[in-house]
């Protein structure tokens, strides 16, 4: 039995993510093309004319897990660690904050920043392709990471293996 009430077709980030940006990741934007098909079963309707489309921008620095708001600011180990090309760098945040994530090497120089505004309170991540903020690639070696977010600072530190 086929349910032909339903109108409602989701596509989630996660799902962007694990099949367009993580296979590919230089890729700033995808689009996605797509056509409306209906079926019951027995007949099949297409929309026609053009294919839809949509433009993604990749949002490589934020996800969201709804599993409840933490009690407190806290940034934990990166992993993988040593990683490459890509590790993620998770945060809890308990209230809405401005976040600044920045990636230092080891003279104290900036190599990636990402300001996110206004972050809802709960765990975030990002994920760093070791590229500094003109999308170039960086060395191996040891990198420092910092989250700010109101009056919390912390640092910790990770390993980049080519």
């Amino acid at each position: 039995m086929y349910d032909t009430t339903s109108i409602l077709v989701s596509l989630t980030y996660q799902e962007l993510l694990e099949n367009a940006f993580e296979p590919f990741p230089m890729l700033p934007r995808v689009l996605v093309k797509f056509s409306v098909i209906a079926t019951d079963g027995i007949d099949t309707v297409k929309i026609t004319g053009d294919d839809r489309s949509i433009f993604v921008n990749r949002y490589d620095y934020l996800a969201l897990d709804m599993e409840g708001v933490p009690n407190e600011f806290t940034l934990h180990e990166n992993y993988p660690n040593p990683f490459n090309p890509t590790t993620t760098l998770r945060f809890d945040v308990p209230e809405v904050s401005d976040i600044t994530v920045t990636i230092f090497n080891m003279l104290g120089q900036k190599v990636r920043t990402f300001n996110l505004n206004n972050t809802p309170a709960g765990y975030h991540s990002v994920k760093w392709n070791a590229t500094n903020d003109y999308g170039d690639p960086v060395g191996a070696g040891v990198y420092l990471y910092q989250l700010q977010a109101n009056q919390f600072i912390k640092t910790r530190k990770m390993v980049l293996l080519k």
